[in-house]
């Protein structure tokens, strides 16, 4: 993921692109940071999901990576 990507927009909608952006790389960097956690995910013993919770509604949006 290209981690100087723009985001265009304004406002709230920005606020969600960019909590999303973060959340992917976030879970990428997981994975190219530690080895304990990449070997793990490579042997099915466990999956990093990225996720953006919403301060309104309490829900978690679960995005795919």
């Amino acid at each position: 993921m290209d981690r100087k990507a723009k985001v265009e927009g304004s406002g709230s909608d920005a606020v969600n692109k960019v909590a999303k952006a973060n959340a992917l790389a976030v879970a990428e960097q997981l994975l190219e940071c530690s080895v304990i956690i990449r070997k793990t995910v490579q042997e099915k013993r466990t999956r990093v999901v990225p996720g953006v919770y919403d301060l309104v509604t309490g829900e978690v949006s679960w995005l795919e990576s």
